[in-house]
């Protein structure tokens, strides 16, 4: 069940993150939004690309 819900939720997150940096007007930047995830110390990303 937990994976159908991630698919639920993924597009959501995506149209947050679009969102943002249109309305920023910012092109998307995956080391920004990694960090962010290290900063809140998510298990999403791997702690070796915390180094």
């Amino acid at each position: 069940m937990d994976s159908i819900l991630s698919y639920v939720h993924l597009p959501h997150k995506w149209i947050r993150i679009l969102w943002k940096c249109w309305h920023d007007g910012v092109p998307y930047n995956e080391d920004i939004y990694s960090k962010r995830f290290r900063e809140k110390g998510s298990p999403l990303v791997p702690s070796a690309a915390a180094a």
